[in-house]
């Protein structure tokens, strides 16, 4: 299951470090409905969080305990690592040229919607961006100096380039990395708009910071100790 914040940690973040639903949620069904999951999946998940300790079932809701323990596990289950594909810039200005694409995106997709009918249409390949510069952009940046790294939905050359993004000869002098999520809809449906511009959201930030090579560690203890601690309970 493709569980951004199992059964809604994001809800004790503010919005503007995360887009998630706000509401209680109450069982397995309505987990089903918000995460766009099958009925199955949710209570499987639910039923597996519930067993190894890490759910309290209330009169009205489900809660979320040893938060921090589950956060861990988390870090442990992301282990493996990404695969960033390095790309040149043509244009250096990334952050206003993703700003841009989501404006454009946005208004595509809205048109589209419109004039699409009964017709099925392709929607904008959604994009944000992740680990060093969104914590800048979320006012949680620690680490300065590598590389920025870009989500996107999937690689594609037209919206590389609209990006002002080249592979091209990338492989010998990378100016910035690209990745493709496995888990996209976590990735993007909890990303937050910051000045216009799509930013990943703190959890993200600090779960791709955890087991980033690059003073990653740094990154998520700072991301710990100034957002996450006071929530989610105990040092790690």
């Amino acid at each position: 299951m493709d569980a951004q914040d199992p059964p809604r940690l994001g809800r004790r973040l503010p919005e503007p470090l995360i887009s998630v639903p706000r509401e209680l949620i109450r069982n397995a069904f309505q987990l089903a409905a918000v995460a766009r999951v099958s009925v199955m999946s949710a209570s499987r998940f639910v039923n597996q969080l519930e067993n190894e300790g890490f759910l309290d079932k209330y009169e009205d809701h489900l809660q979320i305990v040893r938060a921090d323990e589950l956060l861990e596990r988390w870090v442990s289950a992301n282990r493996q690592m990404a695969v960033d594909i390095p790309v040149r810039w043509i244009e250096k200005e990334l952050a206003a040229s993703v700003a841009k694409y989501a404006v454009e995106s946005k208004m595509e997709s809205a048109l589209k919607y419109k004039a699409k009918g009964n017709g099925v249409t392709k929607a904008p390949v959604r994009c944000c961006i992740g680990l060093f510069v969104a914590a800048d952009a979320l006012g949680v940046g620690f680490v300065h100096g590598v590389p920025p790294h870009l989500y996107l939905e999937r690689l594609d050359h037209d919206v590389l380039q609209k990006l002002g993004l080249s592979v091209k000869d990338a492989g010998r002098r990378a100016d910035a990395y690209v990745r493709v999520p496995s888990n996209k809809e976590a990735i993007f449906r909890a990303a937050v708009m910051r000045e216009g511009l799509p930013v990943s959201d703190v959890l993200q930030v600090w779960l791709d910071a955890s087991v980033h090579p690059a003073r990653g560690r740094e990154q998520a203890d700072e991301i710990w100790r100034r957002v996450l601690k006071p929530l989610f309970g105990r040092r790690r």
